[in-house]
């Protein structure tokens, strides 16, 4: 297949011509207010200032005036700018419902930016997302274990300005403001008067610096900014618990959690306060694995490696007592992350941050995009009184974006051609392993069992290998999802029981079934055969990856032509369709939060709740839910397919009444009905699931 020229010169494509950046416009606007507490994150407002190019300009003003301030920020053809701009704009909305759509009309002409989200923008250009560039260490990592973190004002006005501010933040009037509301600002002390000032005035310096010319990624601001207003709107409505079935859940996780450390104590492995005792442990690991246990990566400080202690190293251990202990550190997080949250009676309001390096986005404070598979989490998680959940999926999203990438690089696709004939690519790469045609596989693939089976390996296949997944990654990714190659072929019965592999190509690796790496090597073989485009996209990548090393960062193709430096073909092949997905779905929530929140269709009884990547969760009141629910599903898909012009767009809308994560469209009579899993036997649902059953 043929590579077309201008591919290895991506970097070399033009931006868009960079035009001097009309400062006059611009006014630095930011909001003091009561502090945020569960439930509210857009609390009342005590105060706001503004200032403009001029310095000395800057001003603070009572709430009175507020209102009058902001729209005099975003009147005419004003740009506003902001440190976390999307907070002040939530603030204003809830405290002055009169400003939602001022808020929308900058953002739709582009005439909001926040520093927060450009600095994001640069330095991922310069390969310093979320990091210091002077030590490469990440600000602080969330859930899932990504670099992710704020750029808060203070940094930048250190970075920017050579200001330090760290002592009057941490320790002046930031968190005090409630104490002065209602109370006139001629009697406001000295300090309180100057610090929002000065907020103001380095927010503006600091936009000025940002915003001078050779900044990479500028152009990218208007669909971040629009993107994080959607998402900070799910925010500041939130989720809602059943307190009640959440209660039984954190009992239980309360229950194991004491029995593992009664257990654990006894056997050595923990110690009376609690912590681990790792001689123990690495003993317990190397008798189980009969004196030749799995070794970590060597290091400056121990250059032949220590026995690994991982948890994939416990649970394949074939030890009862190592496979609890490693199953009871998720269980310990369950407990710290939600023993207080699902009993929670106020919404649930979750932080987003709307950019990582891939243009995807993240979730902290709960990490809802990630939930556990297993301990019913999710099913805590209920609508408001009277609407239900719609989720409407994308399907395959990422095999679509690849697709299209591939279709611009090289002029051809076979994924691509499948995907627009509504072929099943997992069922494809079924027929390629075991010899048998498209035709045969696809209509017995949910009542043959070694078919079924197959088509479940095969989805960790082609979503795993596309970003240069090596076949041991292959097969821990697709086991911790309970995906075991070799027993899904049929091959073993008992995953592990012909033997474990430690080592692959000279590297310590974690324990590995021995037949699932062997067909992890074949499903790969196989799988470029299927889809022969893939070996000139790898090619490619690998090409960019050195380029990166030498400091050149990598142009997407989706809208806004994003850059991003990286020297990890890995990361450079994920990056150019997972982009692609994540600019459209996030493009996706924005046109879904305007018609929610803006518009005068049936979408006025629906407030998005959750952004999932390739997802979107609403809540949907019941009396128009078929309705609604396919409105959503036409912005979505419409809105994709724009971002994904020759490759066809699929979502349909699911119903339930709980978060079911397997929620599938339920339709009678032409009406979507609520969807619930077979067995669900939690009691005050019954009635309501008989009703919804017909």
């Amino acid at each position: 297949m043929r590579c077309y020229a201008g591919v290895h010169g991506l970097r070399d494509l033009a931006l868009e011509s960079v035009v001097p950046f009309p400062f006059e416009k611009l006014r630095a606007f930011d909001t003091e207010t009561w502090l945020i507490r569960p439930g509210l994150a857009a609390p009342p407002i005590v105060c706001a200032s503004i200032a403009g190019p001029t310095p000395g300009d800057e001003r603070i003003v009572d709430k009175a005036a507020a209102l009058r301030t902001f729209r005099g920020c975003v009147a005419g053809d004003g740009i506003i700018g902001g440190a976390n701009l999307v907070y002040d704009f939530g603030v204003m909305a809830a405290n002055f419902p009169e400003t939602i759509p001022d808020i929308f009309r900058s953002l739709e002409e582009s005439r909001a930016v926040s520093t927060d989200i450009l600095e994001a923008l640069h330095d991922n250009a310069r390969g310093f997302m979320y990091r210091d560039p002077l030590t490469g260490q990440p600000f602080a990592r969330d859930e899932s274990g990504e670099a992710v973190g704020r750029y808060s004002l203070a940094l930048l006005e250190k970075r920017y300005l050579g200001i330090d501010r760290t002592a009057e933040k941490e320790n002046g009037w930031r968190l005090r403001y409630a104490e002065l509301d209602g109370t006139p600002l001629t009697m406001w002390p000295d300090e309180a008067i100057e610090y929002p000032r000065r907020d103001a005035r380095g927010t503006f310096d600091v936009l000025r610096a940002q915003l001078a010319e050779g900044r990479q990624n500028v152009q990218c601001i208007g669909q971040e900014m629009r993107a994080a207003w959607a998402l900070h709107l799910m925010k500041i409505y939130g989720m809602r618990v059943d307190p009640e079935m959440g209660a039984s859940v954190v009992k239980r996780i309360e229950e194991q959690r004491e029995k593992d450390q009664v257990r654990f104590i006894a056997a050595g492995i923990l110690r009376e306060d609690g912590s681990c005792d790792t001689k123990v442990l690495k003993g317990l690991v190397a008798l189980a694995y009969k004196g030749a246990p799995p070794k970590t990566e060597p290091s400056t400080r121990f250059p032949e490696g220590q026995i690994s202690t991982s948890r994939d190293t416990l649970l394949e251990s074939g030890d009862e007592l190592l496979e609890a202990y490693g199953e009871a550190g998720p269980n310990e997080k369950l407990h710290s992350t939600f023993s207080k949250l699902l009993t929670a009676t106020e919404p649930i309001n979750p932080e987003f941050t709307v950019l990582v390096q891939s243009g995807r986005t993240s979730c902290s404070r709960p990490n809802l995009q990630q939930l556990p598979r297993k301990g019913s989490i999710r099913e805590c998680f209920v609508p408001r009184l009277g609407s239900v959940y719609v989720s409407v999926d994308y399907a395959a999203n990422e095999l679509v974006t690849l697709s299209q990438v591939c279709l611009e690089w090289f002029k051809a696709s076979r994924m691509a051609d499948a995907i627009n004939a509504g072929q099943d690519l997992h069922c494809r790469l079924v027929g390629r392993v075991i010899g048998r045609s498209y035709d045969e596989v696809y209509p017995i693939r949910k009542s043959d069992p070694l078919i079924k089976g197959l088509r479940q390996a095969m989805k960790e296949v082609n979503f795993g290998l596309p970003g240069f997944m090596g076949p041991p990654k292959l097969v821990a990714t697709a086991r911790k999802k309970d995906v075991r190659f070799c027993e899904l072929a049929k091959v073993l019965e008992h995953c592990g029981s012909a033997g474990k592999e430690t080592e692959y190509w000279g590297r310590p690796i974690s324990p590995t079934c021995t037949k699932c790496l062997e067909l992890a090597i074949q499903y790969r073989d196989l799988w470029y055969e299927e889809w022969p485009e893939m070996k000139d996209y790898h090619a490619v990548c690998k090409r960019l990856a050195e380029d990166g090393s030498r400091g050149v960062p990598v142009e997407s193709f989706s809208r806004g032509k994003m850059l991003r430096l990286s020297d990890s073909p890995g990361s450079i092949a994920n990056h150019f369709f997972q982009n692609r997905a994540a600019v459209g779905g996030k493009d996706a929530a924005w046109r879904l939060a305007k018609a929610c929140y803006l518009g005068d269709s049936v979408l006025r009884n629906c407030r998005p709740v959750l952004f999932l990547h390739d997802e979107i969760l609403a809540e949907i009141r019941e009396e128009v839910l078929t309705e609604a629910a396919l409105a959503q599903a036409e912005i979505m898909v419409d809105t994709m397919q724009e971002h994904v012009p020759d490759v066809k767009v699929s979502a349909e809308p699911a119903a339930c009444r709980r978060w079911f994560k397997d929620a599938e469209p339920v339709w009678k009579d032409g009406k979507l009905r609520p969807w619930w899993p077979a067995g669900w036997d939690w009691s005050p649902d019954q009635e309501r699931m008989r009703e919804d059953l017909g």
